[in-house]
Order: structure tokens, then C-alpha cells, then sequence
């Protein structure tokens, strides 16, 4: 790969701030689990089953928000403590430096085309073996496969 002196086309910066989120994310898990803790009270008190089942939807359906809630707070944590930078290059414009490679840099390349169309004709013969092992036979038993037909 040559390097050369060119010119930026396009650069993007961009972020995301996810304070207010996880701010408000903390603020209403402390509330669920408030709501939980009550509802568990609730339901120790509760005399009747279609209380306690009422309670216990309840407490469901929140355990439910918690949880989510959780998960996403611990995504948010994990996206900031494992920040990622990208940096994608798309175009770089050459200023006058010619682009065409050296005579040693085209003689080697020549050298490694040619290394690796032989490796390629050897894969070949290693992919072809059983044709070569049925064409040898035939070429050493000629005489008694010729022998055969000309007597049937």
C-alpha cells in the first residue's frame, strides 16, 4: 500500500448523550421499587383471593418495569464504559503524486501473479487425482481393454 499526500473529502462527527435517559431511567426504577414495596404490603394485608390476586398482577406488572428498566440502565452503563470510536475513510483524492506502482514493486508483483498460478494449477492436478489415476490406468492397460473389445 503507498501512501500519499491527498485531500479530506468528508468528515462526520457525531454523539449521543444518554444522561437524560439513564437520569430518568434511575428516577423511575426508584419509584417502581417503592410501588413494589408497598404493594407487598398490600398483599400481606389483602383477606380476600380476588385481592390477593389483584395485588400480585400488580406487583407482576411492575417487577416486570424493574426489570426492564434494569436492563436498560445496565445497557446504557456497558454503551459509555465500552465507548466506540469509528473512523471510516471514503475517498482520498491524490495531489499530483502519480499512482502508478514502481518497476520493483510491478517485477514483484509479477513474481508473486506467477508463484500463485502455479500453487493454483498444482490445486488442480490435487483436485483432479482420480480422473489422472483412471486416465494412467487406461493408458498401461490399453492393450487388454483393445484385446477385449476386438474379441466381443
Amino acid at each position: 500500500m503507498e501512501i500519499g499526500v491527498g485531500k479530506l473529502i468528508s468528515k462526520n462527527v457525531s454523539s449521543q448523550d444518554v444522561t437524560e435517559e439513564y437520569v430518568d431511567l434511575n428516577i423511575r426504577l426508584d419509584n417502581n421499587l417503592a410501588y413494589l414495596s408497598q404493594y407487598k404490603e398490600i398483599l400481606k394485608k389483602a383477606k380476600s383471593i380476588e385481592e390477593i390476586l389483584e395485588v400480585q398482577e400488580k406487583v407482576r406488572r411492575i417487577e416486570e418495569e424493574i426489570e426492564s428498566k434494569k436492563g436498560r440502565i445496565q445497557f446504557l452503563d456497558d454503551k459509555v464504559n465500552y465507548s466506540t470510536l469509528n473512523l471510516e475513510i471514503s475517498e482520498l483524492v491524490s495531489s499530483g503524486l502519480s499512482n502508478q506502482p514502481s518497476f520493483v514493486r510491478r517485477m514483484t508483483n509479477a513474481f508473486q501473479n506467477g508463484i500463485d498460478g502455479f500453487l493454483g494449477f498444482i490445486l488442480v492436478l490435487v483436485n483432479l487425482w482420480p480422473f489422472l489415476i483412471l486416465g494412467l490406468l487406461l493408458v498401461i492397460f490399453r492393450k487388454n481393454i483393445v484385446n477385449l473389445v476386438k474379441r466381443k
